[in-house]
């Protein structure tokens, strides 16, 4: 940010108010079982942009429009934790793009990337990963769904419905 300030003084400013209203919404939502998709959705949105300043707009974005009700819920910052996931485990450049999708399939939301992963793997303890898993076994009775392949790596969280 810092030399960003000197760099660029309009994206520093939309830097900064992207950064707070992504702080602002953990401090609001941290402690919270559920979160509507929606709301989810626009943090993603944020978070991603500022990756998207750290990382040169080597990687896009896609998301597909939500078209379920306000009563759909998801664990807060579970978008979040999936896309630092991707940024972590991939090299991301201008040669080595990214490509990151959220969509949605039956009664999951999907976050699916393609891999640009170098042939040294960095050691994973899937901790964050985990940690997700555990926290939607107790709020739902569908399980998260992990596929690993050779060129994409997605998952898939379970939508709640509340009613």
């Amino acid at each position: 940010l810092s030399t960003l300030i000197h760099i660029d003084t309009n994206k520093a400013d939309e830097f900064v108010s992207k950064l707070s209203g992504i702080y602002r919404y953990v401090l609001n939502h941290q402690d919270a079982d559920m979160v509507a998709v929606e709301k989810e959705l626009a943090f993603a949105e944020d978070f991603a942009d500022l990756q998207a300043i750290r990382f040169n707009q080597n990687f896009t974005l896609t998301i597909q429009k939500f078209e379920g009700s306000e009563n759909t819920m998801i664990i807060p910052l579970s978008l979040q934790l999936l896309l630092e996931n991707v940024f972590k485990h991939n090299i991301i450049s201008q040669n080595k793009k990214v490509h990151i999708s959220i969509s949605f399939e039956d009664k999951y939301l999907v976050v699916s990337n393609n891999k640009t992963m170098t042939k040294e793997v960095k050691t994973s303890h899937a901790v964050g990963l985990s940690n997700i898993m555990n926290r939607y076994a107790v709020v739902s009775d569908q399980q998260c769904v992990v596929e690993d392949t050779n060129d994409y790596f997605t998952v898939k969280i379970p939508l709640v419905h509340v009613d």
